[in-house]
């Protein structure tokens, strides 16, 4: 699993917050394969810990946050149904 955070991320943008690093990754390389850097954040602290007590997050650059949220809703819809 690649979880870690680009040095100099501060200009990131968290799009989602999720309690399941699997998942996270799933969704990290959805947004790789559409053409957007994405990023998690605390991926390692939560699969260390076992519990879903850390909030994984995937950070986007400003400039992609609002084609990021509408392909994981996307995502998160179907998977729902």
């Amino acid at each position: 699993m690649t979880t870690q955070t680009p040095t100099g991320s501060e200009g990131l943008v968290v799009v989602h917050q999720l309690n399941e690093p699997i998942r996270a990754e799933l969704l990290k390389l959805m947004l790789t394969d559409a053409g957007i850097d994405c990023f998690i954040a605390n991926g390692n602290q939560a699969s260390f810990a076992g519990v879903d007590v850390i909030s994984v997050e995937l950070l986007v650059a400003p400039d992609e946050v609002e084609r990021a949220t509408t392909l994981i809703k996307a995502h998160e819809t179907m998977n729902d149904m």
